[in-house]
C-alpha cells in the first residue's frame, strides 16, 4: 500500500500498533526487573519457614492451652453446666435479634458444638472420660 492510498483509518491503526508495542515493551521490562529483585531464599527463610513452624505447632499449643486454662480449672460437671448455660444464653440473644426458628436453632447448634470442642471435649471423645476416671 502506497502512502497516497492510505486513509486516516490506516494511520490510526499504525499509531495504535506502535503504541501497543511500546506499552508492551515498557511494561514488561519493569515487571521482570521487579520479579528478579525479590530474593526468594531470603523471603523463604525470613517469612515462610517461621510461619510454617508456628502453624505446625498450633494444634499442640491450643491443646496445651485447653489443658492449662479450661480443663484443669473445673470438673466435667461444671464444664457441662457452663456449656448448657452458654448455649441457652446464645439462644436468648438470637431470639431478640431474629424471629425465625432456623437462625435460633442454627446458632444454638453451632454454639454447642464449637464451644463443646473447647470447654467439654468429653462429649466428642469418650476416651477422655475413661482417662479421667482412671486417674
Amino acid at each position: 500500500m502506497s502512502n497516497q492510498t492510505r486513509t486516516w483509518v490506516d494511520d490510526v491503526e499504525l499509531n495504535i500498533s506502535q503504541l501497543s508495542d511500546s506499552i508492551r515493551t515498557n511494561v514488561k521490562q519493569p515487571i521482570c526487573d521487579l520479579v528478579n529483585q525479590i530474593p526468594f531464599n531470603e523471603w523463604k527463610n525470613t517469612y515462610y519457614l517461621p510461619l510454617t513452624n508456628q502453624y505446625e505447632k498450633w494444634p499442640e499449643r491450643f491443646t496445651q492451652f485447653k489443658y492449662n486454662n479450661i480443663l484443669g480449672r473445673g470438673n466435667e460437671n461444671q464444664r457441662l453446666i457452663f456449656l448448657g448455660l452458654s448455649t441457652l444464653a446464645i439462644v436468648s440473644i438470637s431470639k431478640r435479634f431474629s424471629s425465625g426458628l432456623f437462625p435460633i436453632l442454627r446458632n444454638s447448634v453451632v454454639t454447642y458444638f464449637a464451644l463443646g470442642l473447647i470447654v467439654a471435649p468429653e462429649i466428642y471423645n469418650p476416651l477422655l472420660v475413661k482417662g479421667n476416671k482412671t486417674n
